[in-house]
């Protein structure tokens, strides 16, 4: 009895341990060193015209560049706070690259470079301007480093994602 116990002893901190950095979390993955979102949407016969016309009154995605089978470029800074205290770069608003291929009926979007838009900086009459590049917080030894405030972050980031690319049903002109 006194083996087991010792040997669960031993056994216990390694589990805890063995997922500290995994390389999915939510719809975020790492790709070539990367952080990247990726999802894949699916639509019915009609939607699909449905979300690329939401896509381009959103101010969210209003400035990205539309072509026959994709849509790219740069998202304009949502102003959504992702979480109030820690970590302290995800106070501030994002934007990030996306491209969103399209194919019948679905659409497969990935977010890349999600930069939050951080403070400018004084420093001896000298100003530089604070930009936070989320892989440089969450990405450890190439993968993603599972703590609580970076899980926060990343499932509060991917439900606003999944949100920009679900048809809203807005039928009140209020």
């Amino acid at each position: 009895m006194k083996n087991k116990f010792i040997i669960l002893l031993l056994l216990i901190p390694t589990v805890s341990f063995s997922q500290k950095y995994i390389d999915t979390l939510y719809n975020f993955k790492v790709n070539n060193g990367d952080l990247i979102w990726q999802k894949v949407f699916e639509y019915k016969n009609n939607e699909l015209q449905k979300i690329i016309n939401q896509l381009k009154i959103d101010e969210f995605s209003s400035s990205l560049k539309h072509e026959k089978k994709t849509i790219s470029g740069r998202s304009k800074k949502t102003k959504k706070n992702l979480v109030k205290f820690s970590p302290y770069f995800a106070a501030w608003p994002f934007d990030s690259y996306l491209n969103i291929d399209l194919k019948e009926n679905r659409i497969r979007v990935t977010a890349t470079s999600i930069i939050f838009d951080g403070p400018i900086l004084k420093v001896s009459g000298a100003e530089q301007k604070q930009n936070y590049l989320l892989q440089n917080s969450v990405l450890k030894k190439g993968k993603i480093n599972n703590k609580k405030k970076y899980n926060n972050v990343l499932r509060k980031l991917d439900s606003i994602f999944i949100s920009k690319f679900t048809i809203s049903n807005k039928t009140s002109d209020w």
